[in-house]
């Protein structure tokens, strides 16, 4: 899901308070409450706003900008589709690595905590992951028996529900998959992929996305860090998507010597801009 352009708020681009935020959800045909814009402030959907100082008759309600105003009626839209909020907050993420000065890294990265969640919470939100990481091996009814899917994603699943890879099982389980290799290959290339991953890749990448997962739950991804991936991907090829932002997180937390402070100041990257697909 690629980020789509912004509506227009029928009050034009300038900042506004929490009543405006509503009344423009009113005036767009959405019924909302202020509870739900502080509630998708805490969620990363919507930026805090900037408080003002007081004035004469008292104190003066907080403003959003007029970026945010527009951001919150995009949301309000895909949200009428029937989008979740884990959703929402990959479409917040996909805007902030397109589109400049509209989301804050600061919003970004409250977003990604609402996206990734925490797979050791509950086994149903970490098969959730699993499924989400494991769709070209477990969803292709060409690649081994409905058997061998299902043992994967069950291993696949604890992994991210423990926090634990257990290398050995993961390889046992996932081999069915990859076998034969020309059928596999053949397959892999009948969905116009060019790259055809194999056991140790998908190891890896599980190591990779499960310590990022774990770095964004536990809080030690700062927005320097955020920042950091956004400039690397943005060299990348043409269709990123969220696997690949958190793999470049999962690799910075296993490797945290490869951060460079001095890449997050730059402000364009030597290349063109790709939007990021949310899957």
């Amino acid at each position: 899901m690629e980020p789509k352009g912004l509506p227009a708020v029928a009050a034009g681009p300038e900042a506004g308070t929490i009543d405006d935020l509503v009344a423009d959800a009113a005036n767009a045909g959405y019924r909302v409450t202020p509870r739900t814009v502080h509630d998708w402030v805490a969620k990363g959907l919507i930026d805090r706003p900037e408080r003002r100082r007081a004035g004469r008759s008292g104190s003066l309600k907080a403003l959003y900008s007029g970026e945010q105003r527009l951001l919150f009626l995009h949301l309000l839209s895909a949200r009428s589709e029937q989008l979740t909020v884990h959703d929402l907050a990959g479409v917040v993420i996909g805007v902030w690595h397109s589109l400049d000065d509209c989301v804050p890294t600061r919003q970004a990265l409250r977003a990604l905590r609402t996206w990734v969640g925490d797979s050791r919470s509950s086994k149903s939100e970490a098969r959730r992951l699993a499924r989400m990481h494991t769709k070209p091996f477990t969803e292709d009814p060409r690649l081994g028996t409905a058997h061998d899917r299902r043992e994967l994603l069950r291993v696949v699943s604890d992994v991210f529900y423990t926090g634990r890879i257990d290398v050995d099982l993961l390889k046992e389980k996932a081999r069915p998959i990859f076998e034969p290799r020309e059928k596999y290959i053949s397959i892999v290339h009948s969905r116009d992929e060019t790259v055809v991953p194999d056991v140790e890749t998908l190891v890896a990448l599980l190591e990779t996305i499960t310590r990022a997962g774990q770095s964004v739950s536990d809080g030690t991804v700062t927005e320097a860090c955020l920042d950091q991936a956004r400039i690397l991907l943005r060299y990348g090829a043409e269709s990123v998507g969220m696997a690949d932002l958190l793999t470049v997180l999962g690799l910075f937390a296993l490797h945290p010597e490869t951060l460079d402070p001095s890449l997050s100041s730059l402000d364009e990257p030597p290349c063109e801009v790709h939007t990021i697909s949310v899957f």
